[in-house]
């Protein structure tokens, strides 16, 4: 019976750091990892046509260990950073209340007024 016991341990026995990723949160951090690789290059080549020479992007991947007798407890942590796009900038105007406006608080409205009478008249010379 003891054979058994072993050989059937040898087969949940991890051998190598593949089959650990594999393993680590039922195999939800290998999933979160192979999804990212295609949405990390669209970011790269988004970045790329908004106009950044070399962009980068990061996958860090911090794995905690702590013994616990004789259980290993292992808790994976997945960062992943894109690039940044320079966002448009918007210039507004603060109002004495604090409040931002896009007109001009200090410029006078110009008294403008609609002279379309309704009737359309084509003149020819």
């Amino acid at each position: 019976m003891a054979e058994t016991s072993a050989s059937t341990s040898d087969t949940y026995t991890i051998t190598s750091f593949s089959q650990f990723l594999q393993a680590l949160a039922d195999g939800r951090t290998h999933h979160e990892l192979t999804k990212a690789i295609p949405d990390i290059i669209a970011e790269l080549n988004n970045a790329r046509a908004e106009g950044v020479a070399k962009p980068g992007a990061s996958i860090t991947l911090t794995i905690k260990l702590t013994l616990d007798g004789e259980m290993v407890d292992v808790v994976p942590n997945v960062k992943i950073v894109t690039p940044t796009l320079a966002q448009p900038r918007s210039s507004f105007w603060t109002t004495p209340k604090n409040q931002l406006t896009r007109a001009n608080p200090k410029q006078q409205d110009l008294p403008l007024r609609d002279v379309n009478t309704g009737r359309s008249e084509v003149k020819t010379v």
